[in-house]
């Protein structure tokens, strides 16, 4: 389909590609799927250096409370946790949610909520 208004290019159906994407990726939605992965994809996170880099263009302030949605064993909840106020994890995998459980006691971390 052309698009004239853009010199001709060819249109994005960006509904057809969301739901194409979301067909194709339907396995890696469900809570079994990460409950699977885990402890290898916490330690596989806590190993790269993805956390610092969003904290450090998020450049949180110490008042601040967080939503981390789909907080995972707590890739960005555990170094904010010290940053600001409060966070709040929400993740649908409970083995995700243990592994951050876990973490924030071994840490005597207090000040994230964990929602699941």
């Amino acid at each position: 389909m052309k698009d004239e208004a853009h010199g001709g290019a060819q249109k994005l159906d960006w509904v057809t590609a969301w739901r194409e994407d979301w067909r194709r990726n339907e396995g890696h939605r469900s809570p079994e799927f990460w409950d699977r992965r885990a402890p290898s994809f916490a330690k596989h996170v806590s190993e790269s250096d993805y956390s610092d880099q969003f904290i450090e263009i998020m450049r949180p302030e110490a008042d601040w409370t967080v939503l981390d949605v789909g907080s995972g064993a707590g890739t960005l909840a555990l170094p904010l946790a010290s940053r600001v106020r409060h966070v709040t994890a929400l993740d649908f995998s409970p083995v995700m949610m243990d592994l951050l459980r876990a973490a924030c006691q071994r840490s005597s971390i207090q000040n994230v909520t964990q929602v699941l």
